[in-house]
């Protein structure tokens, strides 16, 4: 019944391309326990067939088989490591090589997946598990020179370990940013073992991403570079390099914008290591949905700091710069310094295209359809960039009280919520006054510029009133339409990045105690935050004030 699982043996067509990857045996992780599989994905897939609902013992032993995997390294075969012949998978797995800045070697050519194994493909589907094993291109190997044993705790970032945590993170993110149609990996299953270890499976169409091609463009590798554009016009239907550039710099210009626009911290990066190919989330446990625009917001990661959201437009342009080299380089037997390229026309075109998007996006939060903005940047064209420079500046006031440790990182807290800001345009466009404290992030939070801004919140409510009035003279449409479509993007179950903290401790507690409870109140709670229009979560409270409980948080 299930016999579609066991194509997923470690054969892939990026395996034509040696210089990607690094071949790797692997052994079956015994001791394994299926807590989640994703029916639904299964069966867009086609692993599964359409009446299969059941996690029967038949499909748990096949998902075990197939995933349940640890990779045999370097330091199991220098130490000599004894493994049961029967314990040994037939096919042979790989770790694919890509650029990480956090690298000593800054090529590519020790980097890549560190605690990761792609076991295959399937029916055009990519299959890769975290939490599968060190391989020689994790960061600890390369700073301490040496092959670092799978489970080694002692060494940074070394153990080849993913932990329930961080996979239950992954999982209802992963399934809320597709459920929003944001590209993104997709979870598959999760496998628990002892000690909360698991392994995360993950799927997707294409999970290569652009660090893949900027290690051998750093290598000056032609031909591998050449063979991965081959491979990309191949899934994408491109048919030359400049078809492949320009669906690269519209899904930067797409997916960058969004971020920006719905205050998704995705550290965007120079290396283009923590994104896929098309622009979307990748490595979700550094993903985080703002409550507001907290544009100074960023990670320690001990040996860097990452990006901010608003610098996530510049590291696009960054990689959209590595791209441009790339291109040019395949077209030519000389590369040229990246440098070249950062006032390039392609370097202006983003920046005029992304701040053009944006503006589009920031309209149809403000109750503006495309169509509408479309006009209004034509017959309003002062007003319209006037309204949008109105609701940036609200955004980036912040409480004065300078930086403070946050989720992994710092973070500086901005004064008003522009969710609460049009939620007053909604209930209170009419009124003359209101309470300036009812549209703070948080109610405790005090400034001594409040007749200043308070000032600013009306000009901005009145400019707005005046727009959407020419709108209804023009169009058919009407302020309900307006408010409706403010209220779509609104609503009391939106997780932030704090909130996502409180509900990965709550779910990891529940997927060790009850697996079935774990099932049903994730799907419930992944539903409310892609349909808030029902009230998915009547029965989950400890959910309901996990959520409410942490509004307006980063």
């Amino acid at each position: 019944m299930f016999e579609t699982f066991l194509q997923i043996d470690g054969k892939h067509h990026l395996k034509q391309f040696s210089d990607l990857y690094v071949p790797y045996k692997a052994r079956i992780k015994e001791n394994g326990n299926v807590i989640f599989f994703n029916f639904v994905l299964a069966k867009e897939i086609g692993l599964i067939p359409e009446n299969c609902n059941e996690l029967s013992e038949e499909l748990k032993q096949i998902i075990l088989s197939t995933f349940a995997l640890q990779v045999i390294n370097e330091y199991d075969l220098e130490n000599k490591i004894a493994i049961p012949e029967d314990k040994i998978k037939k096919g042979e797995y790989f770790a694919t090589r890509y650029l990480q800045m956090q690298h000593r070697d800054q090529l590519g050519r020790t980097s890549g997946d560190g605690r990761s194994l792609w076991f295959g493909e399937y029916n055009g589907y990519d299959f890769v598990g975290r939490g599968t094993g060190g391989t020689k291109l994790s960061v600890g190997t390369q700073l301490y020179n040496e092959h670092l044993k799978t489970g080694d705790l002692e060494h940074y970032y070394s153990s080849g370990l993913a932990y329930l945590g961080e996979s239950v993170h992954t999982l209802f993110t992963s399934e809320i940013l597709n459920g929003l149609n944001i590209s993104t990996e997709r979870t598959l299953a999760i496998i628990l073992f002892n000690n909360d270890e698991t392994i995360l499976v993950k799927a997707g169409k294409n999970l290569l991403r652009p660090a893949h091609f900027f290690a051998p463009l750093r290598q000056k590798n032609k031909k591998l570079l050449s063979q991965l554009f081959s491979y990309f016009m191949a899934k994408t239907g491109a048919k030359n390099l400049d078809e492949c550039f320009f669906k690269i710099k519209s899904d930067l210009i797409y997916y960058a914008s969004l971020y920006e626009a719905y205050y998704m911290f995705v550290w965007m990066d120079f290396d283009g290591d923590n994104m896929l190919l098309d622009g979307g989330a990748l490595d979700l446990s550094t993903f985080f949905r703002m409550g507001a625009l907290y544009n100074d917001y960023r990670i320690d990661d001990i040996v860097r700091w990452s990006t901010n959201i608003v610098e996530q437009k510049d590291k696009a342009a960054l990689i959209l710069q590595n791209f441009e080299q790339a291109l040019d380089f395949l077209k030519n037997d000389k590369q040229k310094p990246l440098s070249h390229y950062k006032n390039s026309s392609h370097q202006k075109d983003f920046y005029l295209k992304y701040e053009e998007k944006l503006r589009e996006r920031y309209f149809e939060i403000m109750g503006f359809s495309t169509d509408h903005f479309l006009w209004l940047k034509e017959a309003e064209k002062e007003n319209t960039l006037l309204l949008f420079k109105m609701i940036r500046e609200l955004e980036v006031i912040k409480d004065g009280k300078g930086y403070f440790h946050d989720l992994k990182g710092v973070n500086t807290q901005p004064l008003l919520s522009r969710d609460k800001i049009l939620i007053n345009l909604v209930f209170n466009r009419s009124e003359k006054d209101f309470s300036l404290s009812a549209l703070f992030v948080f109610n405790n939070l005090e400034t001594n510029n409040g007749e200043q801004i308070t000032k600013q919140i009306k000009s901005f409510m009145a400019l707005w009133t005046y727009l959407q009035t020419q709108i209804i003279t023009y169009f058919d449409w009407s302020f309900t339409a307006a408010e409706n479509l403010i209220l779509s993007s609104i609503h009391p179950y939106k997780s932030t990045g704090n909130s996502d903290q409180a509900l990965k401790k709550y779910f990891t507690e529940l997927a060790r105690s009850d697996a079935e409870k774990f099932n049903i109140e994730l799907n419930l709670f992944i539903k409310s935050q892609i349909m808030p229009q029902q009230n998915h979560l009547e029965h989950c409270p400890e959910i309901q004030e996990i959520i409410l409980s942490h509004r307006g948080h980063a």
